[in-house]
Protein backbone atom coordinates (compact mmCIF):
# COMPACT_ATOMS: atom_id res chain seq x y z
CA UNK A 1 0.00 0.00 0.00
CA UNK A 2 2.88 2.36 0.73
CA UNK A 3 4.14 2.13 -2.86
CA UNK A 4 0.60 2.59 -4.19
CA UNK A 5 0.26 5.77 -2.15
CA UNK A 6 3.61 7.02 -3.48
CA UNK A 7 2.59 6.32 -7.07
CA UNK A 8 -0.71 8.16 -6.67
CA UNK A 9 1.02 11.04 -4.88
CA UNK A 10 3.59 11.48 -7.65
CA UNK A 11 0.85 11.54 -10.26
CA UNK A 12 -1.23 14.11 -8.38
CA UNK A 13 1.70 16.35 -7.45
CA UNK A 14 2.74 16.30 -11.10
CA UNK A 15 -0.67 16.94 -12.66
CA UNK A 16 -2.44 19.03 -10.01
CA UNK A 17 0.48 20.80 -8.36
CA UNK A 18 1.41 20.92 -4.69
CA UNK A 19 -1.33 23.23 -3.44
CA UNK A 20 -4.24 21.41 -5.10
CA UNK A 21 -3.12 17.96 -3.98
CA UNK A 22 -4.45 16.82 -0.60
CA UNK A 23 -3.98 13.86 1.70
CA UNK A 24 -7.65 13.06 1.15
CA UNK A 25 -7.36 13.08 -2.66
CA UNK A 26 -4.26 10.88 -2.55
CA UNK A 27 -6.01 8.43 -0.22
CA UNK A 28 -9.00 8.29 -2.55
CA UNK A 29 -6.79 7.62 -5.57
CA UNK A 30 -4.89 4.91 -3.69
CA UNK A 31 -8.11 3.32 -2.41
CA UNK A 32 -7.31 3.77 1.26
CA UNK A 33 -8.34 5.88 4.22
CA UNK A 34 -6.52 9.25 4.36
CA UNK A 35 -5.42 8.29 7.87
CA UNK A 36 -3.30 5.53 6.34
CA UNK A 37 -1.50 8.10 4.18
CA UNK A 38 -0.77 10.10 7.32
CA UNK A 39 0.33 6.93 9.13
CA UNK A 40 2.94 6.14 6.48
CA UNK A 41 4.16 9.65 5.68
CA UNK A 42 2.96 12.10 8.34
CA UNK A 43 2.18 15.36 6.56
CA UNK A 44 1.66 16.29 2.92
CA UNK A 45 5.07 17.94 2.88
CA UNK A 46 6.75 14.78 4.20
CA UNK A 47 4.95 12.75 1.55
CA UNK A 48 6.14 15.18 -1.11
CA UNK A 49 9.71 14.77 0.11
CA UNK A 50 9.36 10.98 -0.01
CA UNK A 51 8.50 11.35 -3.69
CA UNK A 52 12.00 12.80 -4.26
CA UNK A 53 13.61 9.37 -3.99
CA UNK A 54 14.82 9.32 -7.59
CA UNK A 55 16.23 6.24 -9.36
CA UNK A 56 19.55 8.09 -9.65
CA UNK A 57 20.84 10.61 -7.13
CA UNK A 58 20.93 14.02 -8.89
CA UNK A 59 23.79 15.17 -6.65
CA UNK A 60 25.96 12.21 -7.62
CA UNK A 61 24.99 12.59 -11.28
CA UNK A 62 26.05 16.24 -11.43
CA UNK A 63 29.22 15.98 -9.36
CA UNK A 64 30.46 12.79 -11.02
CA UNK A 65 30.21 14.38 -14.45
CA UNK A 66 31.66 17.68 -13.26
CA UNK A 67 34.68 15.95 -11.74
CA UNK A 68 35.49 14.07 -14.96
CA UNK A 69 37.15 17.21 -16.31
CA UNK A 70 36.28 20.37 -18.18
CA UNK A 71 36.45 18.97 -21.72
CA UNK A 72 32.99 17.85 -22.77
CA UNK A 73 31.45 18.86 -19.44
CA UNK A 74 28.42 20.57 -21.00
CA UNK A 75 27.50 17.53 -23.09
CA UNK A 76 27.94 15.15 -20.15
CA UNK A 77 25.68 17.24 -17.93
CA UNK A 78 23.06 17.69 -20.63
CA UNK A 79 23.01 13.98 -21.44
CA UNK A 80 22.91 13.02 -17.76
CA UNK A 81 20.15 15.49 -17.00
CA UNK A 82 18.01 14.29 -19.90
CA UNK A 83 18.62 10.65 -18.94
CA UNK A 84 17.42 11.37 -15.42
CA UNK A 85 14.50 13.55 -16.43
CA UNK A 86 13.15 11.27 -19.14
CA UNK A 87 12.87 8.24 -16.90
CA UNK A 88 9.15 8.09 -16.11
CA UNK A 89 9.52 8.08 -12.32
CA UNK A 90 12.06 10.90 -12.39
CA UNK A 91 10.07 13.00 -14.82
CA UNK A 92 6.88 12.87 -12.75
CA UNK A 93 8.77 13.66 -9.57
CA UNK A 94 10.77 16.50 -11.09
CA UNK A 95 7.68 18.03 -12.68
CA UNK A 96 6.05 18.04 -9.26
CA UNK A 97 9.18 19.59 -7.77
CA UNK A 98 9.28 22.36 -10.37
CA UNK A 99 5.65 23.22 -9.74
CA UNK A 100 6.14 23.16 -5.97
CA UNK A 101 9.18 25.43 -6.21
CA UNK A 102 6.85 28.10 -7.53
CA UNK A 103 3.99 27.61 -5.07
CA UNK A 104 5.42 26.24 -1.81
CA UNK A 105 7.94 28.26 0.21
CA UNK A 106 9.07 25.29 2.33
CA UNK A 107 9.96 23.32 -0.79
CA UNK A 108 11.80 26.34 -2.19
CA UNK A 109 13.87 26.64 1.00
CA UNK A 110 14.68 22.94 1.01
CA UNK A 111 15.74 23.02 -2.63
CA UNK A 112 17.89 26.11 -1.99
CA UNK A 113 19.66 24.39 0.90
CA UNK A 114 20.25 21.20 -1.09
CA UNK A 115 21.52 23.15 -4.10
CA UNK A 116 23.84 25.35 -2.03
CA UNK A 117 25.28 22.63 0.20
CA UNK A 118 25.29 19.54 -1.99
CA UNK A 119 25.90 20.93 -5.49
CA UNK A 120 27.56 24.35 -5.31
CA UNK A 121 29.47 23.71 -2.10
CA UNK A 122 31.09 20.48 -3.29
CA UNK A 123 31.78 21.71 -6.80
CA UNK A 124 33.38 24.95 -5.58
CA UNK A 125 35.50 22.94 -3.17
CA UNK A 126 36.72 20.76 -6.05
CA UNK A 127 37.69 23.96 -7.91
CA UNK A 128 39.55 25.28 -4.87
CA UNK A 129 37.13 28.17 -4.34
CA UNK A 130 34.88 28.62 -1.33
CA UNK A 131 31.78 30.84 -1.41
CA UNK A 132 33.22 33.31 -3.91
CA UNK A 133 30.32 35.64 -4.86
CA UNK A 134 31.57 36.29 -8.41
CA UNK A 135 31.94 32.59 -9.16
CA UNK A 136 28.66 31.74 -7.44
CA UNK A 137 26.76 34.27 -9.54
CA UNK A 138 28.18 32.88 -12.79
CA UNK A 139 27.38 29.29 -11.86
CA UNK A 140 23.87 30.16 -10.72
CA UNK A 141 23.13 32.03 -13.95
CA UNK A 142 24.51 29.12 -15.97
CA UNK A 143 22.54 26.42 -14.15
CA UNK A 144 19.49 28.68 -14.18
CA UNK A 145 19.55 28.66 -17.97
CA UNK A 146 19.57 24.84 -17.93
CA UNK A 147 16.63 24.84 -15.51
CA UNK A 148 14.76 27.21 -17.82
CA UNK A 149 15.30 24.94 -20.81
CA UNK A 150 13.87 22.01 -18.84
CA UNK A 151 10.81 24.04 -17.86
CA UNK A 152 10.17 25.20 -21.42
CA UNK A 153 10.65 21.71 -22.89
CA UNK A 154 8.89 19.51 -20.34
CA UNK A 155 6.47 21.71 -18.36
CA UNK A 156 5.39 24.46 -20.78
CA UNK A 157 5.86 22.17 -23.83
CA UNK A 158 6.98 25.15 -25.87
CA UNK A 159 7.48 24.36 -29.55
CA UNK A 160 9.73 23.68 -31.31
CA UNK A 161 11.84 23.05 -28.20
CA UNK A 162 9.46 20.40 -26.85
CA UNK A 163 9.56 18.20 -29.95
CA UNK A 164 13.26 18.48 -30.74
CA UNK A 165 15.21 15.26 -30.54
CA UNK A 166 17.70 14.87 -27.72
CA UNK A 167 20.58 15.13 -30.16
CA UNK A 168 19.21 18.32 -31.73
CA UNK A 169 18.70 19.89 -28.31
CA UNK A 170 22.14 18.95 -27.01
CA UNK A 171 23.89 20.03 -30.21
CA UNK A 172 22.13 23.40 -30.04
CA UNK A 173 22.76 24.12 -26.35
CA UNK A 174 26.18 22.53 -25.82
CA UNK A 175 28.53 25.09 -27.48
CA UNK A 176 27.23 28.09 -25.53
CA UNK A 177 27.01 26.15 -22.29
CA UNK A 178 30.54 24.78 -22.68
CA UNK A 179 31.88 28.31 -23.19
CA UNK A 180 30.18 29.34 -19.97
CA UNK A 181 31.74 26.40 -18.13
CA UNK A 182 35.17 27.27 -19.55
CA UNK A 183 34.79 30.88 -18.41
CA UNK A 184 33.53 30.11 -14.92
CA UNK A 185 36.25 27.52 -14.25
CA UNK A 186 38.92 29.94 -15.50
CA UNK A 187 37.49 32.64 -13.22
CA UNK A 188 37.40 30.26 -10.26
CA UNK A 189 41.01 29.20 -10.76
CA UNK A 190 42.18 32.79 -11.19
CA UNK A 191 40.46 33.95 -8.03
CA UNK A 192 41.74 30.93 -6.11
CA UNK A 193 45.30 31.73 -7.22
CA UNK A 194 44.91 35.38 -6.23
CA UNK A 195 43.70 34.40 -2.78
CA UNK A 196 46.53 31.93 -2.37
CA UNK A 197 49.21 34.52 -3.12
CA UNK A 198 47.60 37.54 -1.47
CA UNK A 199 49.84 38.89 1.32
CA UNK A 200 48.33 38.68 4.80
CA UNK A 201 46.79 41.88 6.11
CA UNK A 202 48.21 43.32 9.27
Amino acid sequence: MRETILTCAREQFSTLGYEATTIRSIGAAAGCDPALVTYYFGSKQQLFRACFNLPEDPTELILTRANEGLDGLARRLLEGGLDLYEQRLSRETMEALMRALITDSATTQRFRTWYREEILGQWLESLGVAEDPAVLARIEAMLGSMFGIAVMRYIVNLEPLASMSRRELIDMVEPGLQRQFDEVVALARTRAAVRQWSPPTS
